[in-house]
This record gives C-alpha cells, sequence and structure tokens, in this order.
C-alpha cells in the first residue's frame, strides 16, 4: 500500500479510538450511556435532509440494521464502558466481532475458513480468556461488550445478505433514524430524566462527545474507510483496524491515566496478534459495523 493511503488508514483508525475515549469523557461527566447513544445517532440523523436513501435497501431492513446498531451494538457498548471497562479494551473485545462473523459465515453463508483463519481464531481467544483470569476486567463490562460484538457479527451477516451493495455513508444516515426514540424510551424507563441528565453535564464535555460520535467517527470516518478500499486491496485495508484498541487504550492512558494493569498488555495483544492472523487468512474479510470492512459497513 502506498504510504500516503497507509497514512489515511492510520488516520481513520485513530478518529475511531477517540470516539471510545471522547464516550468514556462523557460518562465520567455523569452522561447516561442509552441517552448519549440516541443523541449521537439523533444529530446522525439530521443528514437524512441531504443524503439520498441506499439503493435497494427496504425500510424494514433499515429499520432491523438501526435497531440492532443502536441498541444492540453501541448501546451495550457504551453501557459496558459505563460499567468500568476501559476504551482500550471495548475497542478490543468489539474486535472479536470479526471471529463471530467467521463463525456465521461458515455456518449461515457456506465460506470456508482455512486453517490460518480457524488458527488465528484459536489464539485470539485464548488471549482473551488470559485478559479475563489475569488483567482483571470488569466482568459486567466484558459481558455486555461481549454481547455487542455477537449482535454486531449478527448485522454483518444481515448486511451481506440484504444490503452488499449499498453505499456505506449513505446506509449509515439513513439507518439512523430508527434507534432514536427506542433509545429515549429506555433511557426514561432505566436511567434518569433525559432533561435534567442534560442538563446537569458539562456542555464543554458532552457537545464535543455527541458531534464527534454522531458525524466526525461514523460519516467522516465511514467516507475516508470507503475510499480507501476503493483505492486499495481490502486485504491490505482491513488490517488497520487493529490499531483502534491500541490507539483507544494509548489515548486513553493519556488523557486521564487509564494504564492498562501490568497482567493485562501480554494477553491484550495476544488477542491482537490473533485477530491479525485470523483476519489475513480469512477467505472474505469480516465485514463489520463499527469499523467498516471492505466495501460494506458502518461505524461510530
Amino acid at each position: 500500500m502506498p504510504p500516503r493511503l497507509a497514512a489515511t488508514a492510520v488516520f481513520v483508525a485513530l478518529l475511531w479510538a477517540g470516539n471510545f475515549v471522547l464516550t468514556q469523557a462523557a460518562l465520567d461527566a455523569h452522561m447516561t450511556p442509552l441517552l448519549l447513544v440516541a443523541a449521537r445517532f439523533a444529530l446522525a440523523s439530521s443528514l437524512v435532509l441531504v443524503t439520498p436513501r441506499p439503493a435497494g435497501v427496504g425500510w424494514s431492513c433499515l429499520a432491523l440494521i438501526g435497531l440492532g446498531l443502536g441498541i444492540g451494538q453501541f448501546g451495550l457498548a457504551t453501557l459496558a464502558m459505563q460499567a468500568g471497562l476501559t476504551p482500550g479494551l471495548t475497542s478490543l473485545v468489539l474486535q472479536m466481532q470479526c471471529l463471530a462473523t467467521l463463525g456465521l459465515g461458515s455456518a449461515l453463508l457456506g465460506e470456508r475458513l482455512s486453517p490460518r483463519a480457524l488458527g488465528g481464531s484459536v489464539f485470539a481467544l485464548v488471549g482473551m480468556a488470559g485478559l479475563v483470569t489475569m488483567g482483571a476486567p470488569s466482568r459486567r463490562g466484558l459481558a455486555l461488550a461481549s454481547g455487542a460484538a455477537l449482535v454486531a457479527a449478527a448485522l454483518n451477516i444481515l448486511i451481506k445478505r440484504v444490503a452488499p451493495l449499498a453505499e456505506p455513508v449513505r446506509l449509515a444516515v439513513w439507518i439512523s433514524p430508527f434507534p432514536v426514540l427506542p433509545l429515549l424510551a429506555l433511557s426514561c424507563v432505566v436511567e434518569t430524566s433525559p432533561l435534567a441528565t442534560i442538563r446537569d453535564v458539562d456542555p464543554a464535555v458532552l457537545a464535543p462527545a455527541i458531534v464527534y460520535g454522531g458525524l466526525i467517527s461514523t460519516v467522516a470516518g465511514t467516507a475516508l474507510w470507503t475510499r480507501l478500499l476503493h483505492q486499495a486491496p481490502a486485504s491490505s485495508v482491513a488490517p488497520f483496524t487493529l490499531l483502534v484498541p491500541v490507539f483507544g487504550a494509548a489515548l486513553s492512558a493519556l488523557i486521564d491515566g487509564r494504564l492498562p494493569a501490568p497482567t493485562a498488555v501480554l494477553p491484550f495483544f495476544a488477542v491482537l496478534a490473533g485477530l491479525a492472523v485470523a483476519q489475513s487468512g480469512s477467505r472474505s474479510p469480516a465485514l463489520e459495523i463499527a469499523q467498516p470492512r471492505p466495501g460494506r459497513g458502518l461505524s461510530a
């Protein structure tokens, strides 16, 4: 890959990592997680006024993808961070969706897995087990983030079946309205009053988190990533998503001193190594919602 394209891929990974750090900052300022996700999707929804609807995708599919993405993936991931999982670990666990996608693709779509993909998957799972036993992360946060990764994998298969040619930015925008009201309803039921929460949170922290997550990470990041996929082989671009948890952990440590436990460092990188091998050994790189995979995908 030419250096200019590689630099762009690194920049997009840094954009997505920044989203996790700003999410943590908003949560630390006592913003409730479901309301935060709702606000981000509401902001992204405003772009439907200037964005054409994705061709070939029905309303029911848009609604199903939007609800799964907003509530199942990002809702659970943000709840995981509220439960104590760090930005770096949250983004790392979400990367496990590529293994789940490979498994679901093999079971449901008949896609063949190479020995390298299987070996890398096993190595990544061993590393994840090491994180659980040695790194002592939040068990509740780990469970919630794992649920988010499983939902993302299911959405990957759904999009591959019903919207394989949908333009990513258009799809990202047009699925955004559907989870807003359900997230607000859930926030009213299980969290404090939305109006009171927004009033009490420091706007200097809340506004960047909403704007960044709703527009920069989702729309700008997706557009840059899609352009990369048009200019370079997918197999060269996809591995750069593995930089997201590395950047997330580094930014978190730099900004607020959230250093990983020493016992978590080795299994952390073991998971990354296993995922890298699994991706390089898959016949069709896993499509990913949070960080788009080749040709189809969304981020937020």
